[in-house]
């Protein structure tokens, strides 16, 4: 098809189909994202007195800052890779009581 004999009509449809696309992505992120929380909120709440290892920050290059992970140590020597809000102050060497449930950091105190 020659760029020249686009018309309206298959504008239409193709900018549906776009849209289409664009709508079951979100409702399978929000799908997914729902999913997640209900299983966490299964877990048992633990706390433990941990360290900060690292931040793993994972960005998109249109909407910037999506999720920051948090890798701990406990005292007991297990190593937890936390989900967080991204707007903490915390640094890697770090160290206070750690409270999470399932992958998910409800606190951390230094």
């Amino acid at each position: 098809m020659d760029i020249e004999n686009i018309t309206t009509d298959d504008l239409t449809i193709f900018l549906g189909v776009l849209f289409g696309i664009a709508i079951l992505s979100g409702l399978f992120a929000l799908i997914a994202i729902s999913y997640r929380n209900s299983e966490n909120a299964k877990q048992p709440i633990q706390t433990a007195e941990a360290k900060l290892l690292e931040k793993q920050k994972i960005t998109d290059e249109l909407f910037g800052p999506i999720e920051m992970y948090f890798v701990f140590e406990t005292s007991h020597g297990e190593r937890l890779r936390l989900m967080a809000k991204s707007n903490n102050t915390w640094v890697p060497g770090d160290i206070g009581n750690l409270t999470w449930q399932g992958n998910k950091v409800i606190s951390f105190g230094k």
